[in-house]
């Protein structure tokens, strides 16, 4: 958490695929099923990182404001 980055570890080999810096204490991570993205709350960056599941980058940062915590989803159906 205080390391700044989300580390990406294969469950099967017990192995370390990435390690990504996403911003100042990273503290909640959301993947948004059948997708490539992943989300990542930044407690002291005030912002959330959207991470390619594929590739590892960041492809946005979005700016929340103060000490974002716990994310999640819903599906909106129009």
């Amino acid at each position: 958490r205080f390391s700044n980055d989300v580390t990406i570890i294969d469950l099967e080999s017990k192995v370390v695929v990435e390690t990504i810096t996403t911003g100042k204490v990273p503290n909640h991570v959301f993947r948004v099923p059948n997708s490539k993205k992943m989300y990542v709350s930044n407690l002291d960056s005030g912002d959330i990182a959207v991470v390619n599941t594929e590739t590892y980058e960041i492809t946005k940062k979005i700016k929340v404001g103060q000490k974002p915590h716990e994310i999640g989803f819903l599906q909106y159906k129009n």
